[in-house]
């Protein structure tokens, strides 16, 4: 009987323990979801929005594999554009709240005097803003990838428009600046996209170069 008591609270406890383990500024693995909107660079036919779920892995330091599913309505030439991006992330780190605040003031100091005594007041605004946005933005992502898609529904009739083949591949450089709130993180994310396929020209302009920009909620755990 008290071996078995003793056991019960030993695992309350290991359970207890596990639960205080969880540190948001090091978490392993997150899911994000976000909507955002995308368009071409070169006169192409892509001028859209976009909804994506993703999910990532930390696997080594900090790099962290990530893959997900995405649609894009309305792409140009077709009803829907679905696709599967998959690719690795770069995570420096995440600073707290606390470590941002002491360094934001540290640098606003050290800037307004120094711009002062140097006559270039002027830019002691655009140095006030980069410590504002550290304060906000105290997690960053940098990635890499590809996503393998196909175009989905009716081809576009217009005259201007031309379609080609429904398999489509992009490749994916961007970031993703994240406000830590515990378990979760409130993103923004940048991103360019280059189309390895010529599925839709507008007027002869093929959609290659793309840019995208996004807002959503990740989990961690």
């Amino acid at each position: 009987m008290l071996f078995a008591l003793g056991v019960c609270v030993f695992s309350m406890q290991a359970q207890e323990e596990q639960k205080v383990k969880f540190n948001p500024y090091y978490s392993i693995q997150d899911i994000n979801v976000e909507y955002g909107g995308i368009a071409s660079f070169n006169g192409g036919a892509m001028d859209s929005n976009y909804m994506q779920i993703t999910y990532s892995r930390l696997f080594w330091d900090h790099f962290a594999f990530r893959a997900g599913a995405m649609a894009i309505n309305n792409p140009g030439g077709f009803q829907w554009l679905a696709g599967v991006p998959v690719g690795i992330s770069y995570r420096p780190g995440t600073v707290s709240f606390k470590d941002a605040l002491a360094y934001s003031l540290q640098e606003t100091v050290f800037d307004t005097v120094w711009y002062g005594l140097s006559g270039q007041s002027d830019l002691i605004g655009h140095d006030l803003l980069a410590n504002l946005l550290l304060l906000l933005f105290r997690r960053m992502d940098f990635f890499v990838g590809i996503t393998p898609g196909v175009y989905l529904g009716e081809r576009s009739q217009d005259a201007n428009v031309s379609t080609y083949g429904r398999f489509s591949l992009f490749g994916d450089a961007g970031a993703v600046f994240s406000i830590p709130i515990w378990r979760l993180t409130l993103n923004l994310s940048p991103a360019f996209h280059y189309s390895f396929l010529n599925n839709v020209e507008l007027d002869g302009n093929p959609t290659r170069i793309m840019m995208s920009v996004s807002g959503g909620i990740s989990y961690l755990f």
